[in-house]
């Protein structure tokens, strides 16, 4: 991702204009890369299942996601470092990008086309991501422990919900949760009680 700032001036910005160009075909503006701004929503906080706050169970903030079908490949990373911070993305990598070379980046062709009669999305309007990410913390802990990522087709935000639930249950194996993804992709990462950072995948 690119700060908005990038797009407002300077060479990644000519180079869009210049790709994106009504003489070849497309229909990208100045105007649309002025009119962008960063948009931060925030996380919904809840306990998947409440009586485990009760019982030292986690807490989770959810990122909001919209299950719609995309044109590429999936990721789900997460990561910690070694003061404890934890962090999870979710990010698609386009099946089909126009070459910026100028600036040796690539832009994803990602947007709806544009058709006659329907009225077209601006630059920078919120695209589908097939996956559901959230992070954790254990109830009576200012400290986010675990990190939760699905994604792939079909009902995404059932099988998160199903693992995540699996996972608010602190004497509960990882594993054992993550297997209750089925046929989704699943990824975490989690801080265990030494303070060290465990990956998972599925």
């Amino acid at each position: 991702a690119l700060p908005i700032s990038v797009l407002r001036a300077g060479p990644i910005r000519e180079s869009l204009l210049a790709a994106a160009a009504r003489s070849l075909g497309g229909t990208l503006t100045r105007e649309d890369l002025d009119a962008l701004r960063a948009d931060v929503t925030g996380a919904r906080t809840v306990d998947l299942v409440p009586e485990h706050a009760l019982r030292g169970g986690r807490r989770w903030a959810l990122s909001p996601h919209d299950p719609g079908p995309v044109d590429g490949e999936l990721a789900v990373v997460a990561a910690c470092d070694a003061h404890g911070a934890i962090a999870i993305a979710s990010v698609l990598i386009p099946t089909f990008s126009v070459a910026l070379p100028e600036v040796g980046l690539a832009a994803a062709l990602l947007a709806r086309p544009v058709l006659r009669g329907v009225t077209r999305e601006p630059a920078g309007a919120p695209l589908p991501l097939p996956s559901a990410i959230g992070i954790a913390r254990v109830a009576d802990s200012d400290a986010m422990d675990l990190a939760l990522g699905v994604g792939g087709s079909g009902d995404v935000e059932a099988t998160f919900a199903e693992v995540s639930r699996a996972a608010s249950n602190v004497s509960s194996a990882l594993e054992e949760a993550l297997a209750r993804a089925s046929e989704h992709r699943a990824c975490a990462v989690m801080i265990d009680s030494k303070g060290l950072g465990r990956a998972y995948s599925k």
